[in-house]
């Protein structure tokens, strides 16, 4: 009976320290040799995903007897942001200027800007941080978009203060 008490209990999924020594290193990403856990490709000869290369060199090229080479697929970039997330790139920005970490912001405000470049909030979150860090030319581009799209907006006369003071 206490088999099957140890059936029930779920593994212990953190490994020991000497575990984790005895871990081979990762391959680089673009290695040219077949990976192991590489996705697979039910429509290929051998199941893996690959792309053949074509050096563009036919002078002694015999299709037949020579194997093609190929190398895995490296992994797509990260999504660029969109619409639907910039409400939470926003959030994350005003997270970091909670805590007083306004450079730390800045980069996530800009993927919002660029998501989408009409959000006025992002363009006033944005200004304000490089505002904080005394970078005014940076500041006053941002501001002043903020006015183009909300020139009545609840934080205009606030920033056309900034703007006429600097």
């Amino acid at each position: 009976d206490s088999q099957n008490d140890n059936d029930d209990k779920q593994p212990d999924t953190k490994p020991d320290a000497a575990a984790l020594e005895t871990l081979p290193e990762p391959a680089p990403i673009d290695a040219v040799d077949e990976q192991p856990d590489a996705p697979t490709n039910p429509d290929s000869e051998d199941g893996k995903l690959a792309a053949t290369i074509d050096d563009g060199d036919d002078a002694g090229d015999d299709d037949a007897a020579q194997k093609p080479r190929t190398r895995t697929r490296r992994p797509k970039k990260p999504a660029e942001p969109t619409v639907e997330n910039v409400d939470a790139l926003i959030k994350e920005g005003q997270q970091f200027m909670l805590l007083d970490r306004h450079a730390a912001a800045i980069p996530v405000f800009k993927r919002a800007v660029k998501a989408s470049p009409s959000n006025a909030e992002a363009h006033y979150l944005l200004g304000n941080c490089y505002s904080r860090l005394r970078d005014s030319a940076n500041a006053r581009v941002h501001l002043k978009r903020y006015l183009e799209l909300q020139p009545y907006g609840q934080n205009a006369d606030r920033v056309r203060a900034v703007l006429a003071g600097g």
